[in-house]
């Protein structure tokens, strides 16, 4: 009898496994299927920002998990924006990157001065200290208020109340950097707002933005032209240093990844 039994659960066994392996097999369809409409919408998301910053001649493709940009420009600035253009417009959806829709931006746009086999990434590196791409080439008066810039930057720090976007310190710096602002009103100014890597990304990401846009408002309110004043959050994705985070334990190296820079942006 006890043989009986164990015959007569083999094909429920059988069919059990097959169940299982169909369901598996759906759901990676579904998941391939929601990939590629996130990775579409990626595209999409990158080709607006190219157009919206006028550079509607350039193409954003897909390539892989990568979105490259192609097309040609005038100079080494005009590509530098370009490609700068649709990866801000991918990072302002948070589709860049980890847990991002695509991995990177591969910047592919040929300009004077490239050779044959240009092309750089797009990465997290692309704009902080860290990385190893030239920043764009600034005329001799734009240099001039970067220099001014950067030395005000040095007589003081910005600092927030903790996990929030209201200024602690350093207003005397900002009253100091609308100063430059408004002496070098013929450009633009990106506020850039930088988090360590305690806690959570998307959370870090977001409140860099709200800090960078505090920033904004009180250099506006000494002063600056809103249209000047750019304010951009890299949440944690631009440290100047390891800071090793552990929950709930702070340390030197953590708060020097805590930031507010300010920089002139290529016209």
């Amino acid at each position: 009898m006890e043989e009986v039994k164990k015959r007569n659960c083999m094909p429920w066994l059988l069919l059990g496994l097959l169940l299982f392996g169909l369901l598996a097999l759906l759901s990676n369809c579904v998941g391939a299927s929601n990939y590629k409409i996130m990775a579409d919408k990626a595209k999409t998301t990158a080709q607006e920002g190219l157009t919206k910053a006028g550079f509607a001649n350039a193409t954003a493709k897909l390539e892989g998990s990568n979105v490259t940009v192609e097309g040609n420009a005038e100079t080494q600035d005009a590509k530098l924006a370009a490609c700068e253009a649709a990866k801000t417009a991918l990072e302002a959806k948070r589709m860049v990157g980890l847990p991002g829709v695509v991995r990177d931006v591969i910047c592919k746009v040929k300009a004077p001065g490239d050779d044959a086999a240009s092309g750089f990434n797009m990465g997290a590196g692309y704009g902080g200290s860290s990385n190893n791409i030239p920043p764009p080439q600034l005329s001799a008066a734009a240099q001039t208020c970067q220099t001014e810039l950067l030395n005000t930057a040095k007589t003081g720090k910005v600092t927030f109340l903790k996990g929030s976007p209201n200024i602690q310190n350093g207003k005397p710096l900002l009253n100091d950097i609308a100063k430059v602002a408004i002496k070098c009103s013929d450009f633009k100014i990106e506020v850039a707002g930088h988090t360590d890597t305690g806690g959570d990304a998307a959370m870090n990401l977001s409140l860099s933005q709200l800090r960078a846009d505090a920033v904004r408002s009180y250099l506006i309110g000494k002063g600056a032209r809103p249209e000047q004043i750019i304010a951009r959050g890299y949440g944690e994705t631009k440290p100047l240093v390891d800071d090793h985070a552990v929950v709930g334990v702070d340390n030197p190296d953590r708060e020097k990844n805590r930031r507010i820079e300010f920089s002139i942006l290529a016209q």
